[in-house]
């Protein structure tokens, strides 16, 4: 947990007697008080850093699913009963309240435990029989038996199946063995050191982790792998129950997925002129401080539409928006290659170009349409024109030199544009 996280929650959350639990938006736990610790029967170590899946039952996953799926669709909570798997191997009966918060733009989700009750009869424990075939496990899960190198030497048939292998096929292989194809949540190769069985046997304690496993058809089927050791047997002394999660690890994809489509469309949205589609003022402010930052030698055009008042004055706003769209079409088509053209505001636009000489190409391309009988752009029969200003870059110069110098030289030409259609 981040201290600026830490911080944000407070002696409070650590304090409070409702055991609490915090996940990240990939449901990995990063919080978590001395209360849920002391329910959850785990040290804060081996909480940290998890995935919550890895402690809910697997008859319990849809609605862990359709809790998240409330709260994305704008539920400000949603109580939940649930049963958890403990670090003691039992299991505890949980009503449980789940928000979201938001902090510097990351999504977490809060939940507070408000009743529990712990059941004291320990998971189905596992039976070895010399005929055997199948391990009897808790509900929902797979179970496989391992030797000291971690080879499976007892394979679940529901493992089996669900990959489309056989049983045969299974028996004397690690879960990290490349023909299983082991990937991490984050789809990274998982190798023989990272093998949740090996790990257990080595540390005489129980580890769960999240893994995929490839299928004989090529898809990826997701397992909360809980590892640990079995005593008094000579030959076996490993033990994995696998519970597939494959379901709620897609969802979590998708949802991923969508909050980054999301991310993006609003990032486009503050950048973007909502109107003609190009960069805001405020977008092209950071560009130009950018290039100067870098040492580039920017410069920079102001246009102002001439007559454009009127328009709006005698034909409305529609229309007036109508002459932004189709002169914001116009700029953009003699843009420069390299350059960024923007929307200062009202019927202002700015272009950022890379050299002095692109800057003055692009003016003298929008003075020779402004010339024209039709002007810059005609809208329902009124010609509009450009009056612009260009602003060289010197050395020492600061944005607000830059932008100084092409707004006035802007004006100048407005001037000289009215006087001369006042001649004669």
């Amino acid at each position: 947990m981040s201290e600026q996280l830490g911080g944000l929650l407070g002696a409070a959350f650590e304090a409070s007697t409702i055991p609490s639990l915090v996940l990240d938006s990939g449901t990995r736990v990063v919080a978590a008080n001395d209360a849920y610790v002391a329910i959850s029967a785990r040290t804060r170590a081996a909480l940290l850093g998890t995935y919550a899946v890895d402690f809910i039952h697997a008859d319990d996953l849809d609605g862990a699913i359709a809790v998240l799926d409330r709260l994305l669709a704008g539920a400000p909570a949603a109580r939940h009963r649930r049963r958890l798997l403990r670090g003691d191997g039992t299991l505890l009966a949980v009503s449980a309240c789940s928000s979201l918060f938001e902090y510097e733009g990351a999504r977490y989700m809060l939940i507070q435990i408000l009743e529990h009750g712990a059941r004291s009869a320990p998971h189905s424990e596992l039976v070895v029989h010399a005929a055997a075939r199948t391990v009897l496990t808790p509900s929902g899960d797979a179970g496989s038996l391992h030797d000291r190198e971690g080879r499976i030497v007892l394979a679940p048939l529901a493992l089996a199946e669900r990959l489309g292998r056989d049983v045969a096929w299974l028996a004397g292989r690690r879960l990290t063995d490349p023909e299983l194809g082991a990937v991490t949540i984050d789809g990274q190769p998982l190798g023989p050191d990272a093998d949740p069985v090996i790990e257990a046997i080595s540390g005489g304690s129980e580890v769960v982790r999240t893994i995929g496993l490839t299928a004989a058809d090529g898809g990826t089927v997701w397992y909360s792998v809980r590892a640990g050791t079995v005593a008094h047997l000579e030959r076996i002394v490993g033990r994995a129950a696998l519970r597939e999660v494959t379901d709620l690890i897609e969802a979590q994809r998708e949802i991923e997925q969508l909050a980054a489509v999301v991310e993006r469309e609003l990032a486009h949205q503050l950048d973007h002129d909502d109107l003609t589609g190009l960069k805001t003022r405020r977008a092209l402010i950071d560009l130009v401080d950018e290039a100067l930052q870098t040492g580039a030698a920017p410069a920079v055009v102001f246009i102002d539409l001439d007559r454009f008042k009127q328009i709006n004055d005698d034909l409305g706003h529609l229309a007036g928006d109508e002459v932004l769209e189709a002169a914001a079409a116009v700029l953009a088509e003699i843009t420069p290659v390299g350059a960024t053209l923007g929307r200062a505001g009202g019927d202002e636009f700015v272009l950022l170009a890379r050299s002095a000489d692109d800057a003055e190409l692009f003016a003298q391309r929008v003075r020779d349409l402004t010339a024209r009988p039709e002007g810059l752009v005609t809208v329902r029969g009124r010609s509009v024109g450009a009056s612009v200003g260009v602003a060289d870059h010197y050395p020492g110069d600061t944005r607000s030199d830059l932008f100084a110098r092409a707004d006035a030289a802007m004006y100048r030409a407005k001037h000289r544009s009215r006087e001369s259609s006042h001649v004669g």
